[in-house]
């Protein structure tokens, strides 16, 4: 694995770059796990081994053996960001020899979240809703919770 950059975030330091709603949720997050327990890596690239694949994603969140790879949707194509995220997980579980990865398929209103076993990928879609052009309050906390369940 070759990070290109590391980012251990405080909420306090990024609170203010996002509106009011995802202030809000960033407080539920940081409230269920514990401080500096999550690693974020950014703009991360794996090469596996075994597997003859290379992954390469926007964000890597990491607790404990737990790893989120977080694709972002270009031109809102979900299929390509799913399968980007499962061949970078793939490469993942390959590099780091772990069992279970969990990825993450997202234009930032619609949340695919994968979760790629030896012998079987599962998928659950959430989608953010919106009220006058801005995202609620509690379609946000759902996709934190989701996130959170996965870190604990």
């Amino acid at each position: 694995m070759r990070p290109l950059g590391y980012s251990y975030v405080n909420w306090k330091q990024v609170k203010a770059y996002f509106p009011t709603e995802l202030g809000v949720v960033g407080e539920a997050v940081r409230d269920e796990l514990p401080a500096g327990d999550v690693q974020i890596l950014a703009e991360e690239e794996i090469e596996g081994n075994r597997v003859h694949a290379h992954g390469r994603f926007e964000f890597l969140l990491k607790r404990g053996g737990k790893r989120i790879c977080i694709v972002e949707a270009k031109k809102d194509d979900i299929l390509q960001a799913k399968t980007q995220s499962l061949v970078g997980c793939e490469s993942l579980c390959d590099v780091e020899e772990l069992s279970v990865t969990y990825g993450i398929a997202t234009n930032y209103l619609v949340w695919c979240f994968l979760k790629n076993e030896a012998d079987k990928v599962t998928e659950e879609m959430l989608t953010v809703s919106l009220e006058s052009g801005r995202p609620t309050i509690e379609s946000l906390r759902t996709i934190a919770n989701k996130i959170i369940s996965i870190l604990q």
